[in-house]
């Protein structure tokens, strides 16, 4: 009987290490009954061993029990605004943010994830992040900053697209009153929204990539700390090489001291390191095969060890297929390891769409992944882990 007991644990042994060795350490996670303009995998974020989702109007959670991606549960609301739900997704331990018509939250409990609460921004939640007890919800010419006190969210600092709080905003009024003067509490000047956010810590990047300062939406992000248990605007950075519809801050990301900005009409992304007092460029990505067409640096993430770009209409291995280029930092440079393909690409895949990065784990969606006769854009997400793939590139 222990004979046989012992027999059985080294089959599932093997059947597990069947499925994580696919060829390059790959593993594909899709959605068993899955209809077309699913597109699933149109946002992705990970934490850990878990795993947000975004398809549309639905958000799924994904959990990796050492030999594959699991899916545990998946999250909707009932909205009126089609395909907003899912646009963006967010995790961080036990809690995750789906984007809607307000911004959702949702935490583990030990057995299920049950909604917590609604963030409501003044515009529509397009956008949202999150890191320990803060989150970032909203787009258009607002986003806002929530605090997270036991299990109540609370509303604190909000910004607009031109860099100013709402306090900022009202000061500015009360001065103009001071003097005499007519005022009123206008709306952000900017004619331009915001494009992503991204949050770690007590650091925060959000990109506004149709800024047209420097030139025809050149594009410009900026950044906020954590002071004195608020937020506050520290730096505006616009693109170091201005071009028109440069697009610079279509995609953020940051991780501890490191930060990452997508510039797909500059054919690069520019990696940003804080020294303790501000925000300097300490890496320029660019490749010698992308063209402005295959839109490099149209999705990215980092860690401080790694950084992915994507570029989801490559044309290397299938027209549109989109390829994924991978980086990694060795002292205060950062040199290209790997550019890959999954190993099923297609024609019209856009694999690169969206990618995120945990420490060891490694997403890549291609949410326009064809799934058969009248199944286009279903999606699929590709999963790697960086260790193997590194000894593998």
């Amino acid at each position: 009987m222990k004979r046989l007991t012992y027999l059985i644990a080294i089959l599932a042994a093997h059947a597990a290490s069947i499925l994580f060795a696919q060829p390059g350490g790959e593993i594909k996670i899709s959605l068993p009954h899955a209809v077309a303009d699913t597109y699933f995998g149109k946002s992705i974020a990970v934490s850990g061993t878990r795993a947000i989702i975004g398809a549309i109007n639905a958000a799924h959670i994904f959990e990796y029990d050492g030999a594959a991606w699991k899916q545990i549960t998946t999250l909707r609301e009932n909205e009126q605004t089609q395909n907003l739900y899912g646009y963006r997704v967010a995790i961080d331990g036990d809690y995750a943010v789906v984007s809607g018509e307000q911004a959702y939250v949702y935490r583990y409990d030990g057995q299920r994830w049950n909604q917590a609460a609604r963030l409501r921004a003044k515009e529509k939640s397009t956008l949202v992040a999150l890191s320990g007890a803060w989150a970032i919800a909203g787009g258009g010419k607002e986003i806002t900053f929530f605090q997270r006190s036991g299990e109540t969210w609370q509303e604190k600092t909000k910004f607009d697209p031109d860099g100013h709080s709402a306090g900022e905003k009202a000061a500015e009024v009360g001065l103009k009153i001071l003097f005499g003067k007519r005022a009123r509490l206008d709306p952000a000047k900017s004619l331009h929204d915001f494009s992503a956010v991204a949050i770690s810590g007590k650091h925060a990047i959000a990109g506004v990539w149709k800024d047209s300062d420097k030139a025809a939406q050149s594009g410009a992000v900026y950044f906020y700390e954590l002071e004195n248990g608020d937020w506050k605007k520290t730096k505006r950075l616009k693109p170091p090489e201005p071009v028109q519809n440069g697009f610079f801050g279509a995609a953020v990301d940051i991780s501890g001291d490191y930060a990452i900005v997508g510039a797909e009409g500059n054919v690069a992304a520019y990696i940003y390191k804080f020294t303790g007092k501000e925000w300097r460029l300490q890496k320029t990505l660019k490749v010698n095969d992308a063209e402005r067409k295959d839109r490099f640096g149209s999705a990215v993430a980092i860690n401080e060890n790694f950084a992915i770009v994507g570029a989801m209409d490559d044309n290397d291995r299938r027209e549109q297929g989109g390829a994924v280029y991978l980086f990694q930092r060795t002292g205060d440079d950062w040199m290209q390891q790997d550019k890959f393909y999954s190993n099923d690409l297609f024609v019209n895949d856009r694999l690169g769409m969206t990618v995120a990065l945990s420490e060891r784990a490694m997403l890549v969606g291609a949410a326009s992944k064809y799934d058969g006769p009248r199944k286009g854009n279903v999606g699929a997400v590709y999963a790697y882990d960086l260790v193997e793939k590194m000894h593998t590139a």
